[in-house]
């Protein structure tokens, strides 16, 4: 069973920006032992806009099952009271975990990003914008989706889009940016609707496929769940 690092303390983080001071604070996870282990993989997340920051919250438990796979890695959490997608919280947060993966015994090859909700569009801010990605080697999204005229860069990252009736997207982003992907030529992306799950972090923490899938992924070498397909949708009953 993985823990907290730090004793489950939020860590806060400060930098300049623009010549103001931001801070963010944020929470680190990490097996027992990892200073012992190899250079670990390191999952960026970025919650929805109603997460309540507690070991209680859903993102906790999103991040617990994460570490808890047969591939250990060190989570990420920081958190904003703003917009993922405003320039300042997404340089921090990027800026931060840049720092993480230089202080700590982390893969640089194996940056990942899972985002919720506001945090989900968050991500195709993040790896659209810059043309190295930002360094991702692959992300998850859950229930978002946008900036559709950046997907000649956003196909080059390895993405599972996971979303469902319920979500709050304007026309279905989620399934406009599959359609986008597709027509873009993007490889090595999957799609699974989760419109018949009540919880939608429970559904994805059980999504055993998706966790091992992500930790297969390396910048420079892709790891396919199908070969075969260029977008291959995961269908569940």
């Amino acid at each position: 069973m993985s823990n907290f690092l730090h004793d489950s303390i939020k860590q806060k983080f400060s930098i300049e920006v623009d010549g103001t001071i931001m801070d963010m604070p944020y929470l680190i996870f990490a097996p027992n032992g990892y200073e012992s282990m190899e250079a670990l993989p390191i999952v960026l997340y970025l919650h929805d806009n109603n997460e309540i920051w507690s070991d209680e919250s859903s993102d906790i438990q999103l991040l617990q099952k994460i570490l808890d796979d047969k591939s250990p890695c060190i989570i990420l959490a920081p958190k904003t009271n703003q917009n993922w997608c405003d320039w300042q919280p997404a340089t921090v947060a990027i800026k931060l975990a840049k720092e993480v993966m230089e202080t700590y015994k982390c893969d640089v090859d194996r940056l990942y990003i899972i985002g919720v909700g506001m945090g989900a569009f968050a991500v195709y801010d993040f790896i659209g914008h810059e043309s190295d990605n930002n360094g991702i080697a692959a992300a998850v999204t859950i229930g978002g989706a946008y900036m559709f005229e950046l997907v000649e860069n956003i196909k080059n990252v390895p993405l599972w889009v996971f979303y469902g009736a319920s979500d709050f997207e304007p026309e279905n982003y989620s399934l406009k940016m599959i359609d986008e992907l597709n027509k873009a030529g993007g490889a090595n992306h999957t799609s699974t609707d989760y419109s018949n799950s009540a919880n939608r972090i429970s559904f994805i923490c059980n999504e055993t496929d998706m966790v091992s899938w992500l930790l297969a992924q390396k910048r420079g070498k892709r790891s396919m769940v199908n070969s075969a397909e260029t977008f291959r949708e995961v269908q569940h009953t």
